[in-house]
């Protein structure tokens, strides 16, 4: 049975040195059913990837795609995003280049369309992958801490209602869904919010970009360069005083 693997992995494109590295980077291949696992994932794959030239560079940047959960992970992942509306090309590309994305947890993946679909996100956006990417990407604490809290309402509320921020915004920055709602989001805008309305913020800085930026830089351009100015400022931005949007 072994040498059947060898031959068939061999045969796929998985030659001299390349079939020594996938099977030192994932030896539980020589383990899995060449009928039951291993081609099943070469089949999965080669729906979208067509050639196994393709193919091979997907598993040489990911290796466990041969040996992951296709019935319940790899599959149900994929056919979810298809079903949502992601262009068959976009998922070739996803599964090439990001092939990790298609072996989270379903219940994650379920979130992670659920997010961008109510930020107006949609499939056949260039971006939509990248924002299921950014939003699959928090730590398993972060998002049941998110689902636990419902920040995405809150989040959503806040970007749609409170700070007029189009889908569009969200769309360019994709990492305004990592962040921290009470720890970054609101306390910049109400900074922000107040430099508005006394005319220190310069028109043409588009406030999803200004969520953005590092501690460092926004604490150093928007906070302390105006303390002197909006005395209750640096107090403001630490949540110690509130303000009524």
């Amino acid at each position: 049975m072994l040498k059947l693997k060898i031959d068939y992995l061999h045969d796929s494109g998985f030659v001299g040195p390349v079939l020594h590295e996938l099977i030192v980077s994932n030896p539980a291949i020589l383990r899995r059913s060449l009928d039951k696992q291993i081609k099943p994932s070469f089949d999965f794959l080669k729906e979208f990837l067509e050639t196994n030239e393709k193919i091979a560079a997907a598993i040489k940047r990911e290796s466990w795609l041969l040996t992951f959960d296709l019935k319940k992970i790899l599959k149900p992942n994929t056919f979810l995003l298809i079903n949502e509306g992601v262009p068959h090309s976009r998922m070739s590309k996803l599964i090439t280049l990001q092939p990790r994305v298609i072996m989270q947890h379903v219940d994650r993946m379920v979130y992670a369309t659920e997010r961008a679909r109510s930020l107006g996100i949609k499939p056949t956006d260039p971006i939509y992958v990248t924002a299921i990417t950014v939003i699959l990407s928090m730590t398993e604490s972060t998002w049941k801490r998110k689902v636990e809290l419902g920040e995405n309402q809150e989040f959503n509320d806040f970007y749609t209602n409170t700070m007029k921020l189009k889908p569009s915004a969200i769309a360019t920055y994709p990492r305004l869904l990592l962040y921290s709602f009470d720890a970054r989001i609101r306390p910049r805008f109400n900074v922000l919010n107040i430099l508005a309305s006394k005319k220190l913020l310069k028109k043409h800085k588009k406030i999803a970009w200004l969520l953005t930026q590092s501690e460092a830089s926004f604490l150093n351009n928007y906070v302390i360069k105006y303390v002197d100015q909006v005395p209750d400022l640096m107090e403001l931005y630490r949540g110690v005083k509130k303000i009524d949007l």
